[in-house]
């Protein structure tokens, strides 16, 4: 793929929020749950998607050098287990279940979000917990 140099090329993580709803639907389940090895998994909320690209459209106009490629997700890439328990908590649900697996089972990667925070976006929810804490209430 050929990308002109105005391009940039903005990969979202596991969008959440209003109508997105996933993980607050599966944590009602009593879900199984992979706790060791832990299995990461990256989010950022909606309000965090539009800020992103706003943030991006304003560094464009002020003429700022950009990459063609920002990863945009919150500053806590955590174990799916981390995520579910604490949901859970605050939901007043069943704890999830631990999933038997063995040592050898593939890890999802963390994605880091240091291109974007270096440039100067700061996050309205930077992590899971806010941007869920928001949703839960």
């Amino acid at each position: 793929m050929d990308l002109d140099s105005n391009n940039i090329v903005v990969r979202f993580s596991g969008i959440y929020g209003s109508g997105r709803e996933y993980l607050l639907r599966m944590a009602m389940q009593a879900p199984v749950i992979q706790k060791n090895p832990p299995y990461f998994t990256n989010r950022i909320i909606q309000r965090d998607c539009v800020g992103v690209l706003a943030f991006l459209l304003e560094c464009r106009l002020a003429d700022v050098a950009l990459e063609q490629c920002y990863l945009a997700s919150d500053d806590d890439p955590a174990p799916l287990w981390d995520v579910m328990t604490w949901l859970t908590e605050h939901m007043n649900c069943a704890p999830p279940m631990v999933k038997s697996v063995d040592n050898e089972s593939a890890m999802n990667k963390r994605c880091n979000n240091q291109r974007l925070k270096s440039l100067g976006y700061k996050f309205h929810y930077p992590s899971f917990k806010e941007g869920y804490l928001e949703l839960i209430r």
